[in-house]
């Protein structure tokens, strides 16, 4: 059963108010600064209260207010998201199950992408097996809580940590190519990220697949090995070590072949690709299972999925 994590209500309202913040600009000095500050006060207060409600009429007020700016609206649409997905977390501290919380966090990321209510969509679709949907959803979050101007403050090391192992979980489960999403800089970002706020990204399992038993490309395979050599073109890394696995049918000395081969051939498309950098093949065979989150909530079908993987080492 997933276990649910929750931002304390004292924490909570810091990151209201944190995100809740007019330009900074004299209000004695601006006829508009204070508009807008009349504008919000209702907003304001509603958040202060926690109506969930209330804030919704409100921010549709202070959206309209001629006096206020794109940036004050971003932030008051922020806090309103982050108000929706406290809520929700609160309802599933006295018991509620995550997926009555659906319309509440949807609507709440409706007004702003927060990489909470994302995380916890990416949850629920993972849950629903919707593989596609979490990965891409909670690639939408790791991508929040790397840019500072939408997340301030960033979650705990370890809530990342489990962002980026379930995003890649779900990545490699997915029936569809769903590919990292790129930031406004146009630099590789989710599980292509180099690091989230700090923490360094180092091991990435890809979904570079094969046809059965060969070291050819199904048509998946061959889209994430093109996004991997794209990765590879636009980040500043001096080597790269590419780690081949396979799941544990077919004896040892099998699957370690196997697995080599699968490397070497990856390898080879990358400098195909015009990768330049030093490429290392590691073959891993069966002896390194993937460490997954949540493993018991996986059939041993999915399992084995997720563990005919390429991962890159950077």
């Amino acid at each position: 059963m997933r276990k649910a994590r929750f931002l304390p209500a004292a924490a909570l309202r810091r990151l209201l108010a944190a995100m809740f913040v007019p330009a900074t600009v004299a209000a004695s000095e601006d006829a508009r600064a204070d508009d807008c500050a009349e504008a919000a006060r209702p907003l304001r207060e509603a958040l202060a209260a926690r109506d969930v409600g209330a804030a919704r009429r409100h921010y549709e007020a202070v959206r309209a207010a001629f006096a206020c700016d794109d940036v004050f609206r971003a932030r008051a649409a922020r806090a309103v998201a982050n108000l929706h997905v406290g809520a929700a977390q609160e309802d599933m501290a006295r018991g509620a199950g995550l997926r009555s919380q659906r319309a509440r966090l949807e609507r709440g990321v409706g007004y702003a992408r927060v990489w909470a209510g994302l995380a916890l969509l990416g949850d629920l679709a993972r849950e629903e097996r919707a593989h596609d949907r979490a990965a891409a959803l909670y690639q939408e979050a790791l991508a929040a809580i790397n840019n500072e101007g939408e997340t301030p403050t960033p979650p705990p090391r370890a809530e990342i940590e489990r962002i980026v192992a379930l995003a890649a979980q779900s990545r490699m489960l997915a029936g569809n190519y769903v590919e990292a999403p790129v930031n406004r800089a146009g630099e590789p970002d989710g599980l292509a990220a180099t690091a989230i706020r700090g923490i360094e990204i180092g091991r990435v399992p890809i979904p570079v697949t094969f046809l059965t038993g060969s070291a050819e490309f199904d048509e998946p395979g061959r889209r994430y090995a093109r996004e991997m050599a794209d990765w590879l073109a636009r980040q500043d890394i001096e080597r790269v070590v590419v780690s081949a696995h396979t799941d544990p049918r077919g004896s040892e000395e099998y699957n370690m072949a196997l697995s080599q081969r699968r490397g070497e051939a990856l390898a080879a498309f990358l400098r195909r690709q015009g990768i330049a950098k030093p490429i290392e093949v590691i073959a891993r065979g069966e002896s390194q299972p993937l460490a997954l989150v949540d493993a018991g909530s996986y059939s041993r079908e999915e399992r084995w999925r997720m563990e005919r993987r390429v991962e890159l080492i950077r």
